[in-house]
Parts: structure tokens; sequence; C-alpha cells
């Protein structure tokens, strides 16, 4: 008499192959646990929850972050902002970015910054003392 296959051997052969798969896996792991498998097993299971927690974390702080259309207010939308420029002194870099600063508003505003003032000579370093463009 012939023997009748079952119309679903290889799904059940396939799901035998990777059960035996995962057998010898945790059999190795099991035996190799003390040599160093518990990096694998234990502290990169534990490095990859943690760097989860990090990114979902930083997707909720972008969420809260972000502007949408229903969060700005009109108000500020139509106004021009005003822009600080801090400068150390005349240089060709504080001439760069008050052109820059001009771009985004009609009248910036320079702001002398330094740590050590050099002594000043007379007339210059005046509150209201226009910096040439």
């Amino acid at each position: 008499m012939a023997r009748r296959t079952h119309a679903r051997w290889r799904g059940r052969a396939a799901l035998n192959g990777v059960g035996a798969l995962l057998t010898a896996a945790s059999v190795t792991a099991a035996m190799k646990f003390t040599e160093g498998a518990w990096l694998i097993v234990v502290a990169l299971p534990l490095v990859v929850a943690g760097m989860e927690r990090v990114r979902a974390a930083y997707e909720h702080l972008g969420d809260r972050l972000t502007a949408g259309p229903d969060r700005l207010d009109p108000h500020i939308l139509r106004s021009r902002p005003t822009v600080l420029v801090p400068v150390s002194g005349l240089t060709e870099l504080s001439r760069m970015a008050l052109s820059a600063a001009v771009t985004m508003t009609p009248a910036p505003t320079a702001i002398r910054v330094c740590s050590n003032p050099p002594p000043t000579s007379p007339g210059s370093g005046r509150p209201g003392t226009p910096i040439p463009n």
C-alpha cells in the first residue's frame, strides 16, 4: 500500500529545523556562558534596551519641541526679529556677521563682547556709536 504524504510536510519540516537551531543555540550559550557568552546573552540585550529608551526619549522631546502650525503665534510671525550680533571689535568677521544680520532685520544691534576690554581712546566705545558697514 502506498504511503500518503501530508500536504503541509514542508512547513512542518521548516518549523522542526528552526526548533533544532534554537535548541542548539541555547545549549551552546548555556555551555559557554561562563566563558564570555554572557556578553551576548545578558549584556547585549540590556545595551540594546537602553539605546531604545534613549531613542524613545529623544523622540518624545522632539515631539514636544516641534512647533506645528497650531502652536505658532501670528503676532510673532508678523513682527521683525531683534538681531543681536556679538562683536569683539571692528574686524572683517564682525562686518560679515553684521551683513548677514541685515538680511534678517533692517536694523541689527551690535554688542561689543570682550573678556579684557582694551583701554579706550577718547571718543570710542561710547553707547550709540554706529559701527560702519
